[in-house]
């Protein structure tokens, strides 16, 4: 994951690069087979949609903890994903993925997965692990994002294993195998943080079951996981039933609590309160809870809309009921468009979305940095800094996201409505312009270390600028009125009292006019609004339901993915090197004079 284009394109040039691109290519074709089955379960799907699915239970529950392990499998012991990418992605300021297990035992209503990638939990090898590990640290990499769909497996097996990994990181650790620095970032349910034992039965063996992941997670802490990114999804007890999901509220506060107050490990908190059949009231329940329990700067990211998938019981229901038109179906993202029934959370979606594409793309940018491969490397001073900054911005984002649901529950009253926006539009402005004075200072304080490098100082300020000048014209310009560079200078200057960088001004109003959220009019350096202001960007995709979507124009662009496209023809050496394409079959066991490489931006054709 490189999130600097530049980087990325100077990559696409290097040959140890494409060898690395070449050999994945080639582990991607032995997954062919894997692969096929699971489209097999999608066209069975695409004929015969009445998937039978278990309610949730408390029975249920008590089989997802079984006390001898079943129902898991184990990926091949030996069997790395190809490392070729590591220095590369750590010189590039990126993020390293490893998966650390797949599948999950649970049967959340809402949830696709077991239908396409089956139900049973997959794990690796402990010692594989550390081998991945001891590789990563052997090249620089100071952090690792380790991905799960469920941590424990839902099994008392799982508990067992986390404890022997971590046991034997900190062990590694204590020899000089792997890095002492290295933090790590992963996932897990809320019930793999605590279950309530009024829920069960059995209340000694549930409250046993508690104090041994406790135990496990404070393992973790100390063999560096930093991290933990939970999916809490909702805070109201009629959503999550609605949901389907295991937990409760009152789980998932002791769980955060234990988590974050006695083990000191920080949450990473998701959640998805818009659906279909969402109301503003059960909104406001899980955005009060949060703010009770002072959870806002632990959101991960903007409060999500539910992306409705095939082989969701819940969806299916959402079908019978007219909430979503099966004509809807795009089988490139195997999902649905839909509406809500309340129409208030339609307009409160909107809203959030609106002022929120100002800052996404900032979230993202800070957010990369946290989990980049070197973060754990900078000074303790700047990475506290850096965690300050990304948590106010969240902060941000969920204050505004209550008050306006509160406002639009009591009143709906325009007036009111855009007093509240004003309010967190400057309130976010100055925040934006606090981190270009802080990064300043960094340049300074750590000029002699290239703490930030250049790539990434730049994309943090791109992403700065194009937050502040798309507020100050969201706030003050309506679509009818002209402007030009000159006047938002100085609206920038009279409000918060800061002079921009004319030449970046300049780049982000160029950018705003190549993606015509803006257009130049007759006057010299004049500009107005442009039919796709109001086009959210840098949301990932699909992140709106259909109504958002014609409201906005829809969303075509994710700019932190490389277009292709942008740089044209490349030279290939695979196309005249015949040494090399020998090479290659030699390494990988695959004929690749059998076929001729196309540019890179010919790729998918080349895998169809």
């Amino acid at each position: 994951s490189i999130s600097n284009r530049g980087y990325l394109n100077n990559l696409l040039g290097n040959k140890d690069f494409q060898i690395a691109l070449l050999m994945s290519l080639t582990q991607l074709a032995q997954e062919i087979p894997v692969n096929i089955r699971r489209m097999q379960n999608v066209l069975e799907l695409e004929s015969d949609n009445k998937v039978a699915f278990q309610r949730l239970t408390r029975q249920l529950i008590e089989w997802r903890w079984p006390g001898t392990p079943v129902d898991y499998e184990v990926f091949p012991k030996g069997v790395l994903p190809l490392t070729n990418f590591i220095p590369m992605v750590i010189e590039g300021g990126g993020v390293i993925f490893f998966e650390l297990s797949s599948g999950c035992p649970f049967r959340c209503k809402m949830c696709s997965r077991p239908t396409f990638l089956g139900s049973n939990w997959k794990h690796r090898y402990v010692e594989d692990v550390i081998d991945f590990m001891k590789i990563v640290s052997e090249a620089g990499g100071k952090g690792l994002n380790l991905v799960d769909e469920e941590l424990f497996g839902g099994t008392e097996f799982g508990i067992d294993r986390m404890s022997r990994l971590a046991k034997r990181i900190i062990a590694e650790k204590t020899a000089g195998n792997i890095d002492k620095e290295m933090s790590f970032w992963i996932s897990l349910s809320v019930v793999s943080l605590y279950e309530d034992p009024e829920r069960y039965q059995d209340k000694e063996k549930i409250k046993n079951r508690n104090k041994r992941k406790k135990e496990v997670l404070t393992l973790m802490k100390e063999a560096g996981f930093k991290n933990l990114f939970i999916g809490v999804e909702a805070l109201s007890d009629s959503l999550l039933n609605d949901y389907g999901k295991p937990q409760t509220k009152k789980e998932a506060q002791e769980g955060i609590r234990i988590l974050k107050d006695e083990i000191g490990i920080s949450p990473f908190i998701f959640l998805i309160p818009f659906q279909p059949t969402s109301t503003i009231k059960q909104i406001i329940e899980t955005l009060s809870a949060i703010k009770e329990f002072d959870w806002g700067k632990h959101i991960a990211y903007a409060p999500k809309s539910f992306i409705p998938m095939k082989g969701s019981q819940q969806v299916e229901e959402w079908i019978s009921m007219g909430l979503i038109d099966a004509g809807t179906y795009d089988p490139e993202t195997l999902a649905y468009d839909y509406k809500y029934n309340d129409p208030l959370v339609a307009e409160l979606l909107r809203s959030i979305k609106d002022w929120e594409e100002s800052q996404t793309l900032l979230l993202r940018r800070l957010k990369n940095i946290t989990t980049g491969a070197h973060f754990s490397g900078f000074p303790q001073e700047l990475q506290k800094s850096i965690e300050m900054r990304l948590n106010q911005q969240k902060e941000f984002l969920f204050d505004y996201l209550f008050d306006l649901a509160k406002g639009l529950d009591e009143s709906s009253d325009l007036i009111t409505i855009q007093k509240i926006s004003r309010k967190y539009g400057e309130a976010n402005i100055k925040a934006m312009l606090a981190i270009i004075t802080d990064f300043e200072g960094i340049d300074l304080q750590y000029s002699d270390r290239n703490i930030m490098n250049s790539p990434l100082r730049n994309s943090l300020f791109e992403a700065i600028y194009y937050g502040v000048l798309r507020e100050i014209l969201r706030l003050n310009h309506a679509t009818t009125d002209k402007f030009t560079l000159q006047n938002i200078q100085q609206e920038v200057n009279e409000l918060f009292k800061v002079k921009l960088d004319i030449k970046q001004v300049q780049k982000t109003l160029d950018l705003f006019a190549a993606k015509e959220m803006i257009v130049v009019t007759d006057e010299i350096g004049g500009y107005q609004k442009g039919e796709k202001f109001l086009n959210f960007f840098n949301l990932p995709n699909p992140d709106l339901p259909r109504p958002a979507k014609e409201y906005t124009g829809g969303i075509d662009l994710n700019s932190d993915l490389l277009q292709l496209s942008e740089y044209g023809e490349m030279n290939n050496p695979f196309d005249t090197d015949v040494e090399l394409r020998q090479k290659m079959g030699t390494l990988s066991g695959f004929n690749f004079n059998i076929i001729k490489i196309q540019p890179l931006n010919d790729l998918k054709v080349f895998l169809q």
